[in-house]
């Protein structure tokens, strides 16, 4: 391979296509409880749950886009070359997700990382 982080944004695009196309039909059990208690994330995940429904609402094009410039941290170039079209089309997806996503959640949800 002569380009590792180009081949992993690849598959990272391609899962989400294909998570989107087909429901969930696997879970995974475990054979026991997990062993440390999960620590509190002082109201964090309320917040976390509010952001991922308003992205689950989002239409796929622009949840890919939002995805693929915030969470992997890509430029414009690099999107719009991962997904086939053009820069335009990346800051217009890009516009209209952001705006949708401020309409759909509260003035004082934190969009920062954990």
């Amino acid at each position: 391979m002569d380009n590792l982080d180009a081949y992993v944004h690849t598959m990272v695009v391609r899962a989400c296509l294909a998570d989107r196309r087909r429901p969930w039909s696997k879970v995974l059990l475990g054979s026991a409880p997990p062993e440390a208690a999960v620590a509190d994330g002082g109201g964090r995940v309320d917040e976390r749950l509010l952001i991922r429904q308003a992205l689950d609402r989002l239409p796929e094009r622009q949840r890919i886009v939002v995805v693929l410039r915030f969470l992997c941290d890509l430029p414009v170039a690099e999107v719009a070359r991962l997904i086939g079209r053009s820069e335009g089309t990346v800051k217009s997806r890009t516009s209209y997700a952001l705006a949708a996503l401020r309409r759909a959640l509260p003035a004082n949800t934190t969009w920062s990382a954990p």
